[in-house]
């Protein structure tokens, strides 16, 4: 994720915080503070291997209850039903790794307003 962050650092986009858990915060409380950052200000980006982490699912509930703008990233082909996208279509991130974060910043970057 790394890469990914970095690529979208250099188009320009703010980062939140990887290391997002404050002092006697709980794991689920520190990812509903950064969904709803995320969803004021811009994207909540989503990354997948495959198929949905039941985490992630929660996320993107989470993120939809806000009205959260979503950027799926699919880091494998998928491997099972993508229902949870809600009609998203998800970003192929395994097809050219390589390339994938900055084509990701690029895609990101024509679709922001």
């Amino acid at each position: 994720m790394t890469r990914y962050a970095d690529a979208l650092r250099v188009a320009g986009f703010k980062i939140l915080d990887l290391d997002f858990i404050g002092p006697f915060e709980d794991f689920a409380t520190a990812v509903e503070r950064q969904i709803r950052a995320a969803a004021e200000e811009g994207w909540i980006v989503a990354f997948w291997n495959g198929t949905p982490s039941p985490m992630v699912s929660k996320e993107m509930a989470i993120g939809r209850s806000l009205g959260a703008q979503f950027a799926p990233v699919l880091l494998a082909p998928p491997s099972g039903d993508l229902d949870d996208l809600g009609g998203l279509d998800p970003f192929d991130g395994y097809s050219d790794p390589t390339t994938a974060p900055q084509r990701f910043a690029a895609f990101l970057l024509d679709r922001s307003w």
